[in-house]
């Protein structure tokens, strides 16, 4: 009885490595870079010789910190926004910060940074204490989602940067890409589409939850939902098939830089593809710290951290 019991268990033990090692490739080589101001890295951008990170806690005041490509010089360009920092993109040579509860801020001279007051015909009364999540450039516009609602969510677009044209959707918005002359919108159960200067086209996503996509062209997308599936569209949006199985509770961003895709999430998890989505690899860090946003630069991969880190990561280590 007792000799099988310890057969069983080890059957089990083994069982559960085995299951292990296709969850999670456990070895990853990373670096901790702590931020001048340690509350949550939520977004971060390359511009010319400077990364821009910006963040803040949950219902705490947002910051905005100037950064070498290095990462060795920081520079705290505010740290008193009225909400925490979740995206902000520049445009036209104007940035644009979104916050929390939809606060809008803008700057055509950092470190100036000014309130946008919406006009009354761009605001949504629903979106109060809701963030605007992210933020997309065209050619020719800018747009932006914002929501936190499972049943509500709004999509921004500006052409100047003082006329913000809401159209409000009965899903909540979380992933917006843009190749060419498309763009797309995606979120809970629900996909936008839309091409050039004709209107948004409704794809529905059967019960799929997209938290953000990326595009390689006008046809061919990647997209990675609230469970981890990993999904690819041939037809611009229209279908979506799963090519890789979820594996972690929440992912919260992915990208494409040449052949490589790479997926951020919560507990520290990271999915990455160095042959457009081919083969997957995931891994996850010994510190379970929640992944928010990255970028890639010089064969490395920068993450956005909780706690005011920033990972870095060889590309090398992520094959």
């Amino acid at each position: 009885m007792l000799k099988q019991l310890y057969k069983s268990i080890s059957l089990l033990t083994i069982l559960l490595a085995t299951l292990g090692c296709e969850r999670f490739n456990q070895e990853i080589d990373y670096e901790l870079i702590s931020l001048p101001i340690q509350e949550e890295a939520r977004c971060i951008l390359v511009q010319g010789d400077s990364i821009m990170i910006g963040g803040g806690n949950t219902n705490s005041t947002g910051y905005f910190i100037q950064s070498d490509l290095g990462l060795t010089d920081f520079s705290i360009i505010t740290e008193g926004l009225k909400g925490e920092l979740y995206s902000f993109s520049n445009f036209q040579n104007r940035w644009y910060f979104g916050l929390d509860s939809v606060y809008l801020f803008f700057s055509d001279s950092l470190p100036i940074i000014e309130e946008y007051y919406w006009n009354e015909a761009d605001w949504v009364s629903d979106l109060s204490k809701h963030p605007m999540r992210r933020f997309v450039k065209t050619e020719t516009s800018l747009l932006a989602i914002a929501g936190g609602k499972l049943s509500f969510g709004v999509i921004y677009e500006t052409m100047d940067g003082k006329r913000w044209n809401p159209l409000e959707y009965d899903n909540e918005l979380r992933a917006l890409a843009s190749f060419g002359g498309i763009t797309w919108a995606g979120g809970n159960g629900r996909l936008m589409r839309k091409e050039g200067a004709s209107d948004w086209q409704r794809i529905d996503l059967k019960k799929k939850f997209i938290v953000d996509m990326a595009f390689v062209s006008e046809k061919i997308g990647f997209a990675v939902t609230d469970g981890g599936e990993i999904l690819k569209s041939s037809d611009s949006g229209f279908t979506w098939k799963k090519i890789e199985k979820g594996r972690a509770s929440l992912i919260h961003r992915m990208k494409i830089d040449n052949d490589w895709i790479i997926a951020v999430g919560a507990d520290g998890v990271i999915a990455a593809s160095d042959n457009l989505g081919e083969d997957w690899r995931w891994f996850q860090m010994d510190e379970k710290y929640d992944l928010n946003d990255f970028v890639i630069l010089n064969g490395e991969c920068l993450i956005a951290a909780e706690q005011g880190f920033i990972v870095r990561i060889s590309l090398v280590s992520l094959k």
